[in-house]
């Protein structure tokens, strides 16, 4: 709250030809167990005015669907209040023009607010493809960073070893899921590795 108020207040979301700036994707806590504490979460985060939400460790289609829904108000088919806080007011739009831009991509085509979902578990890993079956994931990603934690063990020496072949095949399955469903697949790739990657 208090960023979303400093970048307000500095003038970061000024409007450029019809669209923020510097839109806003917050990453928020898991959505299992409690899917309503965090659709709870998911309402607030959007009345502040962000454009996206990141999912994290997500492990099944019904917890995916449970967040898309978050993001969409009862008008539109999800769980969203129909209350919108200050978004209006910090995307510089009245309350009815907000609503009709304030859905979900890629499920309305018009929508200006994006989910990102990340796979970074084995349970996740098992069910990648039914949660990549799930509509209105706009961006699915493999947790490279935490799947590289879980193919490293230490051994009774306490010498780490990293299994390379099984973290790569975890990031793969991912990439799989998201040609198959028609998904932008994101990934955290750095200088050294981004053409690879491409």
């Amino acid at each position: 709250t208090e960023f979303v108020k400093g970048m307000a207040a500095s003038g970061s979301f000024k409007k450029n030809g019809g669209q923020l700036t510097h839109p806003l994707v917050v990453k928020m806590h898991e959505i299992a167990p409690d899917h309503k504490v965090a659709a709870e979460s998911i309402g607030k985060q959007l009345n502040l005015g962000v454009s996206g939400i990141m999912f994290v460790s997500v492990e099944s289609a019904e917890e995916a669907q449970a967040g898309i829904n978050a993001m969409r108000f009862k008008s539109n088919g999800g769980t969203r209040s129909e209350d919108v806080g200050q978004a209006p007011a910090l995307w510089g739009l009245s309350e009815r023009e907000y609503k009709a831009k304030a859905d979900l991509w890629p499920l309305n085509p018009n929508g200006e607010l994006i989910n990102w979902t990340i796979i970074e578990s084995k349970a996740g890993l098992e069910k990648v493809r039914e949660i990549a079956a799930v509509k209105g994931i706009g961006v699915l990603w493999p947790g490279a960073g935490t799947l590289r934690g879980l193919y490293t063990t230490t051994d009774a020496a306490g010498a780490r070893k990293f299994d390379e072949a099984g973290w790569e095949a975890a990031i793969q399955k991912v990439l799989s899921a998201c040609k198959e469903f028609n998904i932008a697949c994101g990934y955290p790739a750095s200088p050294a590795d981004i053409e690879m990657r491409m």
